[in-house]
């Protein structure tokens, strides 16, 4: 390797360097991003890992609900999950962060320099990845699911051209262990074998080496799932997602099929895209590739490679659009199990991928049509897109206006979880966690259960279906008084919650399923008979929560 490609990657490596600072100087006072993060994938592995790493396929995590089976999560094989065995919860994070993010910026760096911008200059190239590098990845604990794409489409495009090197065969082994196989597998293997298919008509000759790549691949990650496999297919175990409706959760959103077309488009092209597959590329990217892709027309620079990535753009915005907003898509969705299970909008968790090299195309317009100032105006724009990312990164952004003195309302990781509040909580009750369960009102999900409690509500997305029914018994009241909890608890029902209102939620439900103490963190409002006892209020300087403790009669 040259040395001024040595000297770009040293610098792209400091800047991650930088990034990962606050982890170093805060630890457990960095802020955190909590949805879909601290208040699920976290907590799950950490309790998971308290019960130990190989566990039988029957086994059942008490911690949860009356019991969710182990088979319920991402098995033991994946490392985002394996990791927590090994490391402190916060470590595990912080390793599986940072690991993600070095790894698309070499990916990205790769998939730019061998096939996309050959012989760009090496600065340039680690800039325009290191910005993919810095997407905010709400899905942390996903680990590579968006970040490690490059890598592995680098890896798939080697083996295409009959590059059959170790190292390809290697990342092809290791990327399903790596990922999330339900958010990203299916279709990331669906538009490969696409290419594979795209090759075979153009040639009349089948790419077998190719193939075995896919087929290898794909046998690998259904090996990851092995668990879920055993669940669907050879238990009789019925998980709550049977009663999901789409219709029902987004008949509010209803549109015509250009409609819906359109409000994808909309959602991941003219803005930012879905949250946890955020882009961030409204403000400066859209507009770069907007008057880069009209001037490559017009100079016929580079063409075909930018209106493909268009088209991928509008393919998998429209897919979005009509699956979560065409009536007749809804309706063929909750008609069957299998794609409702797996949700084949799915396709937009490659929108960040696309988007960033169509970004790197358009940047490389500028470059080399614009002689005299093209390269200052690609180093601000670059500039500008890797500050806005890092602005939108809740832990990067906020740990540092912490550090300077700054808050807003996002909590560090020790308030988050304040475990010396819960810790005196535990110590008030005086007996084994184990022996009783607890319910939450206004609480984070899970909180709890990352405690050590067995709690009754929280937020996952696989859990028996007859449990899902239970609750809905318990909560039934607060129904009609609101809607969107009749929505999120019947038609959805990966969020169990109780209102702070004791006539709107049963007690004796909640008694029959084992509950002794209701946490909340506001005061109940309790009916004239009430059954509830308030014992005692938690307060902690180190926590963010003032916690109602009511014993159940």
């Amino acid at each position: 390797m040259k040395k001024h490609s040595l000297i770009a990657i040293a610098l792209s490596l400091f800047v991650i360097f930088i990034y990962a600072l606050p982890y170093l100087i805060l630890k457990h006072n960095i802020i955190i991003s909590v949805w879909d993060n601290f208040d699920s994938y976290f907590v799950w592995y950490k309790v998971i890992a308290e019960h130990g790493y190989w566990l039988p396929l029957d086994y059942v995590i008490p911690n949860f609900y009356e019991g969710i089976p182990r088979s319920c999560f991402h098995s033991e094989l994946i490392f985002q999950v394996a990791i927590f065995s090994f490391l402190s919860p916060l470590k595990a994070y912080i390793t599986v962060d940072l690991l993600s993010r070095i790894i698309g910026f070499f990916g990205m760096y790769l998939l730019l320099k061998d096939y996309f911008l050959k012989g760009r200059n090496d600065y340039f190239l680690c800039a325009c990845a290191l910005c993919f590098a810095f997407i905010p990845n709400y899905l942390t604990l996903t680990f590579l699911t968006l970040l490690g794409q490059p890598l592995l489409l680098w890896a798939f495009l080697n083996i295409r051209r009959k590059n059959l090197k170790a190292y390809n065969w290697v990342i092809l082994c290791l990327m399903p262990f790596c990922v999330n196989f339900e958010l990203i597998t299916p279709f990331f293997l669906t538009c490969i074998s696409i290419l594979w298919a795209y090759d075979f008509i153009k040639t009349k000759k089948p790419n077998y080496t190719f193939l075995f790549a896919i087929a290898l691949y794909c046998l690998l990650s259904l090996i990851t799932i092995y668990r879920f496999l055993y669940l669907t297919f050879f238990s009789d175990f019925v998980p709550h997602r049977q009663d999901w409706s789409l219709y029902e959760m987004n008949s509010h959103l209803i549109h015509g099929f250009f409609g819906s077309i359109f409000t994808g488009i909309t959602k991941h092209i003219l803005r930012d895209g879905e949250g946890c597959t955020s882009t961030i590329t409204m403000i400066f990217a859209l507009p770069v590739a907007t008057f880069s892709t009209i001037y490559a027309i017009y100079k016929k620079y580079n063409v075909k490679p930018i209106l493909a990535c268009w088209a991928l753009l509008l393919v998998f915005s429209s897919i979005y659009g009509i699956c979560f907003f065409y009536e007749p898509a809804l309706h063929f969705t909750d008609n069957h199990e299998i794609i409702k299970t797996f949700q084949f909008n799915r396709f937009y968790f490659l929108v960040p991928l696309v988007w960033y090299v169509l970004f790197a195309f358009s940047l490389d317009v500028i470059r080399a049509n614009f002689v005299k100032f093209g390269k200052f105006v690609v180093a601000i724009v670059i500039f500008l897109q890797m500050a806005i990312l890092l602005r939108f990164n809740i832990y990067f952004s906020n740990s540092i206006w912490f550090m300077n003195g700054l808050r807003n309302n996002n909590p560090t990781y020790k308030e988050y979880f304040a475990q010396n509040q819960f810790n005196e909580i535990r110590d008030f009750i005086g007996k084994p966690q184990a022996s009783y369960k607890v319910a939450t009102v206004g609480l984070p999900f899970n909180i709890v259960a990352f405690n050590g409690f067995y709690s009754l509500t929280g937020y996952f997305n696989v859990y028996p279906l007859e449990y899902k029914h239970k609750f809905e018994k318990i909560s039934e009241r607060a129904f009609e008084e609101f809607p969107n909890l009749k929505s999120t608890t019947k038609y959805w029902g990966h969020q169990l919650v109780l209102l702070p209102n004791e006539n709107l939620f049963d007690v004796n439900g909640l008694k029959a399923l084992g509950c002794q103490y209701i946490f909340s963190s506001e005061p109940i409002k309790q009916a004239t008979n009430s059954q509830l006892i308030l014992l005692k209020v938690f307060d902690n300087i180190s926590s963010i929560y003032k916690v109602y403790v009511y014993k159940v009669k």
